[in-house]
């Protein structure tokens, strides 16, 4: 610890991460490069806006850039609504087609239902890329509440194809969870082609998964499908499972492709477990898994990162980052909205791990703490790859932070935020680059987060951020919406520190 002028500054290996400071009222409140005050960007500036169709439907509570599922234009955008329906908590999911490379429709082509009350269908969407081969991106939709005679979950495939709707209408494939209450489809995560046959394969999660034959008390599982020509797309069966083999981990909470991380043909994956228990200190820090793709089912994690501190819910996102510092290894980025940081409070954190043609190095390469104590959506909710937003070469990441407060009128109610850091050959900036605010009281602006999607045929990617609780005269409709890029720096209002200070050497 540092005092400096009344201010209190956290050393971390790279320098100044945190400190206190007051606002005009004299407040303590804490302040991180993250939140080096550059403008936010209102969400009502954004390229793209859609309210949800209703109220109350959770629009925007998952939202994904799907892949270009029409062959035609750019690429599109699927949005969950998963209270949305004609019974409650049936769910349903909307698809927004590119219109000609040049920007986002406003009206979906393609609405799909739960059809059956608690199925919360849409509460997960992703890209799954081409899982049949036919050149057309496939979407993958997950119900964590469908019931049969228990509740046990389910996912969904629909195929892409030349058409108005962009989609199939019914769904190709779809799968049933098996264990009763164990959330499969709770996420749902497009995995690459993991064994290198030509298809595109997905990962679904199911975090309260208890092995029958094993009982260990919602351990959590990953279930990998295949991909395949046949007409389904996916195989019917489960390729691979695995569970946590620790009890009450939430393994799956959280997937994410991440690219080829050790430098072959196959496509690897990661997978979050935000109370996962770290075997050397037994504290429940969460755990961030790298699985490595190979001709045959994983054997099991070849790499594991621990948050470090009990109860950060480190793990509870996870995303490929692509290439932040262009050494040609991809990077992960993670999510810990509960992280504490000594003698400030719980601000919520992320990090980013860089690959080494390996793995990932074992220390984070980068991370950044929220600037707001005690909030339950706090920053590190979402966290995302954002592609190349600003078309300089390298990759860039989104973090939400969908309980921020945020210059509203009376200072009250968050409105939520999200984060975008640019990518360097030094890597990630300390602090953020360019940032949105919700610009309306309690919509949870920043929930979901997705990028790398090339909506308008530039060079720079776009990205998307969901807002679920969105306003519409006093009730909450939802709402999505897509910034284009490029997305160029913010420029600086004001900086609490002249300089960053660095203990490096």
């Amino acid at each position: 610890m540092v005092l400096l002028a009344g201010l209190v500054l956290a050393l971390g290996p790279g320098g100044v991460f945190a400190y206190l400071a007051s606002d005009d009222a004299g407040t303590p409140v804490v302040r991180s490069p993250s939140a080096i005050e550059i403008e936010f960007v209102p969400a009502g500036s954004a390229n793209w806006q859609v309210l949800g169709p209703s109220d109350r439907s959770e629009f925007g509570q998952s939202v994904a850039f799907a892949g270009n599922v029409d062959g035609y234009g750019g690429d599109d955008v699927i949005v969950g609504a998963p209270i949305k329906g004609a019974s409650q908590g049936e769910g349903t999911a909307y698809l927004y087609l590119n219109n000609a490379g040049a920007a986002l429709n406003t009206t979906a082509s393609w609405e799909k239902s739960g059809g059956a009350q608690g199925a919360y269908y849409g509460q997960s969407v992703a890209g799954a890329g081409d899982v049949n081969g036919d050149n057309y991106d496939d979407v993958i939709i997950g119900a964590p509440g469908f019931k049969t005679e228990f509740k046990v979950g389910r996912a969904y495939l629909y195929q892409g194809e030349p058409s108005a709707a962009g989609l199939t209408i019914d769904h190709t494939w779809s799968y049933t969870g098996t264990v009763q209450d164990g959330d499969f489809g709770h996420v749902v995560a497009g995995a690459g082609d993991v064994n290198n046959d030509g298809y595109d394969d997905v990962i679904v999660g199911a975090p309260y998964y208890t092995d029958p034959l094993d009982p260990q008390d919602s351990e959590g599982a990953v279930y990998l499908f295949y991909g395949s020509d046949s007409e389904e797309g996916l195989h019917e069966a489960p390729d691979w499972l695995i569970d946590s083999d620790q009890p009450n981990t939430l393994f799956g909470w959280s997937m994410s492709a991440a690219g080829y991380v050790n430098d072959d043909t196959y496509a690897d994956f990661i997978v979050g477990a935000p109370r996962y228990v770290n075997p050397e200190t037994g504290l429940r820090e969460g755990a961030v898994l790298l699985f490595l793709g190979g001709a045959s089912q994983p054997a099991g994690p070849a790499w594991i990162a621990y948050g470090g501190q009990e109860y950060s819910w480190f793990g509870n996102a996870v995303a490929g980052a692509g290439d932040v510092n262009g050494d040609g290894h991809p990077d992960i980025v993670v999510g810990a909205r509960l992280y504490d940081k000594q003698y400030l409070g719980q601000v919520g954190a992320a990090f980013a791990f860089c690959g080494n043609g390996e793995s990932f190095d074992s220390d984070p390469c980068w991370m950044a703490y929220g600037d707001q104590v005690g909030l339950e959506w706090g920053y590190g909710t979402a966290v995302g790859g954002a592609g190349d937003v600003n078309a300089d070469g390298f990759e860039d990441i989104i973090v939400g932070a969908p309980s921020r407060l945020e210059r509203l009128p009376d200072d009250t109610q968050p409105e939520g935020a999200a984060f975008i850091y640019f990518g360097s050959a030094t890597g990630l900036a300390p602090w953020a680059g360019w940032k949105a605010r919700g610009d309306k009281a309690r919509t949870q602006f920043g929930f979901s987060v997705d990028g790398g999607g090339q909506v308008t045929g530039n060079a720079a990617d776009s990205v998307v951020i969901g807002a679920p609780k969105y306003w519409k005269s006093e009730v909450p409709w939802g709402a999505a919406f897509s910034f284009y890029g490029p997305l160029e720096p913010g420029e600086l209002n004001r900086t609490y520190l002249p300089l960053v200070m660095s203990n490096a050497n």
